[in-house]
């Protein structure tokens, strides 16, 4: 009964073991789809202190990770004293679900401060959404996602209240869009995966050779 039992148990590994490499060589990674501006304009020109070089820095890709006096202050586009109204056009019809948003947020470091809010407009349909300054004083990244918004192009307007006679700046760095539709992204089978699966065989194989050592033993 004893060794039915056990090699029912190893059964039960191999087959879990191949369950999970079926499973491994066949998923996909989901990700929502990026819908990228062809271009943008805006109302306000940034500073000639912290321009737009280009007129391509908010949409390339390029995300600051420290405050504008730190090393990425060449990825902020800044504006003093103004509410900048942005818009992007996407070159035809398009889905927005999310808008991800990067600024930054020194605690007051010169003057920066984060916007109090912003206001989305799309194809007849206008959004508000309020920004909340954390704690803390590093660059952020805020993700504003159920817009469900469908046009051509898209007015983001950057709120910030404080700014009126105090000399505040607002430093943008990037600005995105999905559509909310995941894609399915072909999953990489890494070396390490391999390794762990041919690991587990071998203990399954080495299990039953010794197994099988004690069983030749006992006879």
């Amino acid at each position: 009964m004893q060794t039915n039992y056990l090699s029912k148990s190893t059964s039960i590994v191999v087959a879990l073991l191949s369950s999970a490499i079926a499973t491994i060589l066949q998923a996909d990674v989901a990700n929502a789809i990026a819908v990228t501006p062809t271009s943008y304009t805006y109302d306000i020109a940034p500073s000639g202190f912290y321009p737009d070089t280009g007129g391509t820095e908010l949409t390339d890709g390029a995300i600051a990770t420290t405050n504008w006096f730190g090393t990425d202050r060449p990825l902020y586009s800044g504006w003093q004293n103004v509410e900048p109204t942005i818009t992007f056009d996407f070159g035809g019809i398009v889905n927005i679900d999310s808008l991800i948003f990067s600024f930054d947020d020194s605690n007051g470091a010169g003057a920066v401060t984060t916007p109090d809010s912003i206001e989305i407009s799309m194809g007849g349909v206008t959004l508000t959404r309020n920004i909340i300054d954390p704690a803390g004083g590093d660059p952020i990244t805020e993700t504003f996602a159920g817009l469900g918004l469908t046009g051509s192009s898209l007015d983001l307007k950057v709120f910030n209240a404080q700014s009126s006679g105090t000399q505040e700046w607002t430093m943008i760095s990037e600005v995105s869009f999905d559509d909310g539709v995941t894609a399915a992204v072909p999953f990489e089978f890494s070396p390490a995966m391999g390794l762990f699966i041919a690991g587990g065989f071998l203990g399954v194989a080495k299990y039953r050779k010794t197994k099988a050592t004690k069983q030749d033993i006992q006879l």
